[in-house]
C-alpha cells in the first residue's frame, strides 16, 4: 500500500486575550466598595464615643454655669435621670429652688446635698439650720444627727459610726449616702471613669429587657447617635420610655441612651422592692362614726362648765376642749386642761382630745411669727411635745387636735415635721393624734402636707365652712358646692375613713355700705332672732340655706342662716361619701335640736 505522504502542520496561532475588560472591572468594583464605603460612613452607624465627661456634666459649661469637676467630685445618676451639677425643684419661678446635683467622696463616703435627698428621695430627711441638726422620723422613730459628728440618735439612744453623717460642703448641707440608704428606700453604687454615683429609690412595677447581641447604647435614637458604651448578650436594662423603633433605657452602671428596639428582648414588669424595712404607719381608730365638737374653754374655771354647756349634747363622743396654747416664740405655754374634766368626760361616754393652738401674748408679735420661731426649732418643738404628752399622761387625756393655721411656705417644712413628731409619740403612748386643715387647695394643701397628714395621723380634720370670709364678696359659710368640691379633694388626699369633717354652729351676717365690707357672728338663736326680726327667710336648696337680704338706712345687709335644716344638708352630704364623722364649731352656739339631727347620721 502506498504511504501517505503526511503534511506537517503548524498549530494554529490562539489570539491573546486583551486585560483592559479586566482592569475595567477591577475598577468598577473599587469605585462601588468606595461608593458603598462612603454611604455606610454617611448612612451607617457610627462608632463613634460620646464625651463622657461631658456626658456627665462634669465638664465646663459656661451657658449652663457647670463648673468643671474638681477631685472628689462624682455626677449623679438619679434613678433615670443625669443631674447637671445644679438643679431646680418647683414648677414655678416663684417657688422655684436650687439645689447642688453632684456628689463627693469624702474618705470614702459618699455625700449628696440634703435638698437633693428632701426633694427626690425622702422629704423627711429635715434639717434644722438654726441648731445644725439633720432630723429623720419614721414611724416609731425621731432620728437627730449633728453637724460633723460621728453618730447619731434614735429616740435618744446614741449610735456612733465611723463617719460624719452631715458634713458642709461649700455652703451647702450633705449628707452621707450609706445614711440615706439606712433609712430610705434609696439604694447606690460608685463608678469610676468618669467617677459617678448611680442613685436609685423607686419601687414599684418596673419595665426591663435583655440584650439580645453586642450593640451600643447611643446618646439619641439613631444609628448616626454617639455612642455612649456597649452593651453584651444578656446584659439587663431599664425600660424609660417606648418609642416604636426605639428604646430609652438605662443599664445598671447609670448609662442613659437609647437602644434599637430589635435588639433586646424579654420584655418584663418586675415589682420593685426597698431592701429597707420602713416601720408600719400604725393609726388609732374609735371603731364608730365620730361626732365630735369643739369646746371653748379659755380660763382654767371654764372647766367647770362642761356639764351645763353639754346639757342638750346627746350623741356626743368626743370632745376637743381648747387646752393648749404656745403663746411665745420661746415655747412658753398656756396650760389650762382638768383630770376632773377628763373623768367627767369620761363618764358621759366621751373621749377627750385636747387642743392646741397659737396665740400670742408677746406685743409686737403676731401668732404666725410665734409659729414660725418654735416650729422652725427642733429643742423648742421637742419642748411643746414633752409638755403636752407628759400632761396628758398625767391626767388620762385621750388624745390630741393640732389646730395651727398660720403656716406659710417659708416654715412649711418645719410644720409637717411637728406633726411627725407628734406622731411617733401619740403612737408609742396610744394617744389619738388628729389635725385641722383648710380645704385642700392646690395653693394650700402642700403647704399643710395633707396627704402626709393622712399617712401619719390618725384623723384629718377638714374645717368645712368659710366658703366666704370676706375679700369683698358675701356668702354662706359651707354651701353644698362648696362642700361637693372639698369633698373631692380631700379623698384625693386622705383615706375616708381617716376624715372628719367641720361643721359651723355659728352664722355669720355681712354688712355692706358702699366699698365697706363687715361681719359679725351670732350663735344660732341669735342669728334665728334677727332673721325673725326682718320677716324670715326663704330656703335654697342648691346651696343648702336659708337665705336673706335687707336694707338698713345705707347699709345691705346678707344672711344665710345656719340652724337644723342646713346642718341636715351636709349631713346628708356628707353620709354619701362615707367619711368619718364631723366635728362642729362651737359648743355653745348651737340650737338644742341639731343634735337630733347630728344623731341621725352620727
Amino acid at each position: 500500500m502506498a504511504q501517505k505522504n503526511i503534511k506537517s502542520q503548524k498549530p494554529k496561532k490562539q489570539k491573546a486575550k486583551s486585560v483592559k475588560p479586566l482592569i475595567v472591572h477591577a475598577v468598577i468594583l473599587v469605585i462601588l466598595i468606595g461608593l458603598l464605603f462612603v454611604v455606610y460612613k454617611i448612612k451607617g452607624p457610627t462608632h463613634n464615643m460620646e464625651n463622657l465627661r461631658k456626658y456627665f456634666f462634669l465638664t465646663e459649661n459656661s451657658a449652663t454655669g457647670t463648673q468643671e469637676a474638681r477631685e472628689g467630685d462624682l455626677a449623679i445618676v438619679l434613678e433615670d435621670t443625669m443631674l447637671d451639677q445644679h438643679s431646680f425643684y418647683g414648677d414655678t419661678e416663684e417657688h422655684q429652688v436650687q439645689y447642688l446635683s453632684r456628689a463627693f467622696l469624702q474618705d470614702g463616703q459618699v455625700y449628696v446635698s440634703r435638698d437633693l435627698v428632701y426633694y427626690n428621695i425622702d422629704e423627711r430627711f429635715y434639717w434644722d439650720s438654726s441648731e445644725n441638726v439633720l432630723v429623720v422620723t419614721n414611724a416609731d422613730a425621731i432620728i437627730k444627727a449633728k453637724l460633723n459628728e460621728n453618730k447619731y440618735t434614735v429616740n435618744g439612744e446614741t449610735i456612733e459610726t465611723d463617719y460624719p453623717i452631715v458634713v458642709e460642703w461649700g455652703s451647702t448641707i450633705c449628707i452621707a449616702m450609706d445614711f440615706v440608704d439606712q433609712y430610705s428606700s434609696a439604694s447606690y453604687k460608685v463608678f469610676e471613669d468618669p467617677a459617678r454615683v448611680y442613685i436609685k429609690y423607686k419601687t414599684g412595677p418596673i419595665e426591663f429587657c435583655e440584650v439580645k447581641g453586642k450593640t451600643s447604647i447611643r446618646i439619641r435614637g439613631g444609628i448616626r447617635s454617639n455612642v455612649v458604651c456597649d452593651v453584651a448578650k444578656g446584659d439587663r436594662l431599664q425600660i424609660i420610655n417606648d418609642l416604636d423603633d426605639w428604646l430609652e433605657v438605662i443599664n445598671e452602671e447609670g448609662f442613659l441612651g437609647f437602644i434599637q428596639t430589635r435588639c433586646v428582648k424579654n420584655r418584663h414588669t418586675e415589682d420593685v422592692v426597698s431592701d429597707y424595712d420602713e416601720p408600719e404607719y400604725t393609726s388609732m381608730s374609735t371603731g364608730g362614726p365620730i361626732n365630735m365638737t369643739w369646746h371653748g374653754i379659755y380660763s382654767s374655771a371654764a372647766n367647770d362648765d362642761l356639764g351645763n354647756d353639754t346639757a342638750n349634747a346627746t350623741g356626743l363622743n368626743i370632745l376637743s376642749p381648747t387646752w393648749y396654747s404656745i403663746t411665745t416664740g420661746d415655747a412658753d405655754m398656756y396650760i389650762r386642761s382638768s383630770a376632773d374634766y377628763v373623768d367627767e368626760a369620761h363618764s358621759m361616754g366621751c373621749l377627750v382630745w385636747a387642743l392646741l393652738d397659737v396665740d400670742s401674748a408677746e406685743e409686737g408679735t403676731t401668732s404666725r411669727e410665734v409659729t414660725r420661731k418654735v416650729l422652725s426649732s427642733t429643742s423648742k418643738r421637742e419642748y411643746v411635745i414633752n409638755a403636752i404628752m407628759n400632761d396628758m399622761a398625767n391626767k388620762e387625756i385621750d388624745g390630741l387636735n393640732v389646730d395651727i393655721e398660720l403656716v406659710n411656705s417659708d416654715f412649711s417644712e418645719s410644720y409637717i415635721e411637728f406633726i411627725r413628731e407628734l406622731s411617733v409619740r401619740c403612737r408609742k403612748e396610744g394617744r389619738y393624734l388628729s389635725v385641722d386643715n383648710y380645704t385642700p387647695y392646690s395653693f394650700n394643701a402642700s403647704c399643710f402636707h395633707v396627704k402626709e397628714q393622712g399617712k401619719i395621723c390618725d384623723y384629718v380634720i377638714i374645717m368645712g365652712y368659710d366658703d366666704y370670709v370676706g375679700s369683698g364678696e358675701v356668702g354662706p359659710n359651707a354651701s353644698l358646692p362648696f362642700l361637693e368640691e372639698s369633698l373631692a379633694l380631700s379623698k384625693e388626699l386622705v383615706p375616708v375613713e381617716k376624715l372628719i369633717y367641720g361643721i359651723p354652729f355659728y352664722t355669720r351676717v355681712w354688712y355692706k355700705a358702699g366699698a365697706e365690707l363687715d361681719r359679725e357672728e351670732y350663735g344660732m338663736n341669735d342669728a334665728q332672732a334677727l332673721v325673725d326680726e326682718h320677716g324670715g327667710a326663704t330656703w335654697d336648696a342648691t346651696l343648702g340655706y336659708r337665705a336673706l337680704y335687707y336694707q338698713n338706712y345705707e347699709t345691705e345687709v346678707y344672711i344665710w342662716l345656719e340652724d337644723e335644716d342646713s346642718i341636715d344638708a351636709k349631713l346628708n352630704l356628707f353620709s354619701q361619701h362615707n367619711i368619718a364623722g364631723v366635728a362642729s364649731w362651737k359648743l355653745g352656739q348651737e340650737r338644742a335640736g341639731v343634735w337630733d339631727v347630728i344623731r341621725k347620721y352620727y
